[in-house]
């Protein structure tokens, strides 16, 4: 019996050690209470059924699938007045120009050499989808003889049909001749009054077309086979370059880079585009032929390319250039309207005491 007892005392023990804490102080007392009963002594039945407590399963929070805010960080409140910050814009070019869509309108005037000068630039340029050539050019006529072609006139009518970017200009060919000016006097090549009137002349017509917003090349006349002729042409080109700066545009010499490279004279003969020796002007000497054109035709597209893809640098050192040079304080004023509105009179109304617009001092100050 004792034996029995202590097999079952150490049963009772093992199964309180493998479930742990839970087991009452109670149970094991009653167990070694049992157990140590002597043999003579009968036990009274004794109800050994007990729950043993197992821990209590840890249920889900009821806001486990909310966000919870933490109300130990600190909230950074933003007054109404702060501004939200913009959205990213795309800056333009470093150039200051934004890139284009539409062509650019490349307007050549002129007369019988602008006639060539448009041919071979078209040749030129064809591939570059950035421009559109327009031919308004007119055979024989020149800034002297208004009788048959007034440019003065005719620009204004072709800025009313056509929208202008670019104005390619070539003259003078045909300006050889005695020129009238605007009293009806005649002055012959080259005296004081004939360079006065086509440089006025010159002037508006330059000046209808920097209205219009257009950037003007001015294309300087090529060299001349003929030693007089050419000589009055380079007349020409001396007055178009010193016109160049007060009339807004970009003058393009010619007359050295149609030279022949190695002589420095006129040769009728050079290479074209390809590098290939070919007769590149016309009989007459003044002209070109079609392979001449699209070489001189490449000196005028080069400049004109090198100030597209610039963003027009000229016309941008042009405008500092004014600004810096303006007078403080009279930015803006016209001097006409100054001349105008000295020495006039106005009429004063006539003011009432108690009124807002009287602006007299009390009697008592004024005697003060």
């Amino acid at each position: 019996m004792r034996l029995i007892s202590k097999v079952v005392l150490a049963s009772l023990t093992m199964c309180a050690l493998i479930v742990g804490p839970s087991l009452p102080a109670m149970a094991i007392k009653n167990i070694v209470t049992i157990g140590a009963a002597p043999e003579s002594q009968v036990a009274a039945p004794v109800n050994t059924t007990r729950y043993i407590p197992l821990p209590r399963p840890q249920s889900a929070p009821r806001n486990s699938g909310r966000i919870t805010p933490d109300k130990t960080r600190p909230v950074e409140v933003l007054p109404l007045s702060t501004p939200l910050a913009e959205k990213p814009t795309k800056t333009p070019a470093a150039n200051g120009t934004s890139k284009r869509t539409k062509p650019y309108n490349v307007v050549i005037l002129g007369d019988s050499l602008g006639d060539g000068l448009w041919a071979g630039l078209y040749r030129v340029l064809r591939k570059d989808k950035r421009f559109h050539l327009i031919k308004r050019s007119k055979v024989a006529s020149g800034f002297v003889r208004t009788e048959y072609y007034d440019w003065n006139k005719q620009v204004r009518n072709i800025l009313n049909e056509e929208k202008v970017d670019i104005a390619v200009i070539l003259m003078g060919t045909n300006d050889r001749q005695v020129i009238v000016d605007k009293n009806g006097k005649r002055h012959r090549l080259r005296q004081p009054g004939w360079e006065t009137e086509y440089r006025d002349r010159a002037t508006r017509f330059s000046n209808d077309l920097n209205d219009a917003g257009a950037r003007i090349f001015w294309v300087g006349l090529p060299a001349m086979r003929s030693p007089r002729f050419g000589g009055d042409m380079q007349y020409f080109n001396g007055i178009y370059s010193d016109l160049a700066k007060t009339n807004n545009y970009y003058f393009v010499p010619t007359w050295d880079r149609t030279l022949d490279a190695k002589t420095g004279k006129y040769n009728a003969y050079g290479p074209d585009l390809r590098g290939r020796n070919r007769l590149l002007r016309a009989d007459d000497g003044i002209h070109f032929t079609l392979a001449g054109y699209q070489s001189w035709a490449k000196i005028v597209a080069d400049e004109l390319l090198a100030q597209v893809d610039s963003g027009f640098p000229y016309w941008q050192h042009a405008a500092l250039e004014d600004e810096k040079g303006a007078p403080a304080g009279k930015i803006g004023v016209d001097s006409a309207m100054v001349n105008t509105l000295r020495g006039r009179v106005y009429e004063q109304p006539e003011i009432k005491p108690g009124r807002s617009d009287d602006w007299r001092w009390p009697e008592s100050q004024t005697a003060n």
